[in-house]
């Protein structure tokens, strides 16, 4: 009996590392103008500190000083909820790191949270010196938002308030489904 529950255990082990993040066979990651289009406030600002709201490294913190609001408003240093490590499909922060981001309103009472709709999404990192990328992460975003407002203009001219949404078929919900799968057939094995 021993032997056949090791066996379950390191074959639930296995699977569930196997899913960490593996997208779905043909799975396509979303676009930036998708990342754009499904959030509610788009920023682009630099990681200034970083915090665990939890004692796992899935929901840190990050503090953005916003250098542009290209969708909603708000002021010139925010808290951001939803940073991940990669390997469970989210995207790390970075002191001292530009960022695209792409939020929601956080119900967990930080300001925002990541439009984490699909694996690796709701934030784009971005090396100001590699000219060409920052270029085309902004231009894309700005396809789909218009140029935008600093902190200090948008608090007296509000760009449009959008709601958060995501595509229909999302490969988050199908890998979280697949995971969740394994864990409620494990007990029935033992």
């Amino acid at each position: 009996m021993a032997t056949a529950q090791l066996s379950v255990f390191l074959f639930v082990c296995f699977v569930a590392e196997s899913l960490a993040c593996s997208p779905i066979r043909g799975w396509k990651p979303p676009t930036i103008e998708e990342e754009a289009r499904y959030a509610a406030v788009v920023l682009e600002g630099v990681i200034t500190g970083l915090s665990s709201v939890t004692e796992t490294w899935v929901n840190d913190t990050a503090t953005v000083k916003v250098t542009n609001y290209y969708a909603g408003c708000g002021p010139s240093i925010v808290n951001v909820t939803g940073f991940s490590d990669p390997a469970a499909c989210g995207v790390l922060a970075e002191m001292n790191a530009t960022y695209f981001l792409y939020l929601c309103a956080n119900e967990f009472g930080a300001e925002y949270r990541l439009n984490t709709f699909d694996i690796h999404t709701g934030a784009i990192p971005v090396i100001t010196k590699q000219i060409n990328e920052y270029d085309v992460v902004k231009a894309k975003t700005i396809s789909v938002t218009g140029p935008g407002a600093t902190p200090d203009v948008c608090k007296t001219q509000p760009l449009e308030h959008r709601n958060c949404s995501k595509p229909d078929n999302s490969a988050v919900s199908t890998t979280l489904s697949s995971v969740a799968a394994v864990f409620v057939l494990v007990p029935l094995l033992l």
